[in-house]
């Protein structure tokens, strides 16, 4: 059992590491097209589209979560100018797309550019997250 959460526990590390890495190049990408995100956010194929320009390949995308899964996307980002989200350390822009085992929480990239797990993980408190007027 000891060995056994170790190995989880360095899954969930492994993972958030690639939600950070993630959300840190679709931040990577609004800066160089006007502070916005990709106009096609909404499947893991964008997702991956929008972030291997920026250092992001292959087995990163997918989730190391012993249940499987991969990376998807907050398709409410889609198009949205990143200065405009609120709470950039809470809004989730990418998420792991199943749940982990014994509490369900999932690993999430944040608009702040970092990864997290949330234990009390639901799709829809993701949207819609608080975003200032545009100017």
């Amino acid at each position: 059992p000891v060995f056994s959460q170790a190995r989880l526990a360095a899954q969930r590390s492994a993972t958030m590491a690639n939600a950070k890495q993630i959300s840190q190049a679709l931040l990577m990408y609004s800066v160089e097209h006007d502070e916005t995100l990709p106009p096609r956010l909404s499947t893991a194929e964008d997702l991956r589209t929008a972030a291997e320009s920026y250092g992001v390949a292959g087995a990163q995308f997918l989730s190391k979560n012993p249940a499987g899964g991969e990376f998807l996307p907050n398709s409410g980002a889609e198009g949205l100018r990143v200065f405009r989200v609120m709470s950039p350390g809470q809004a989730v822009l990418v998420y792991d797309s199943l749940p982990w085992e014994r509490d369900g929480g999932r690993v999430v990239g944040h608009f702040d550019g970092s990864g997290k797990y949330i234990k009390a993980f639901e799709e829809a408190t993701m949207l819609p997250f608080e975003v200032a007027p545009d100017k």
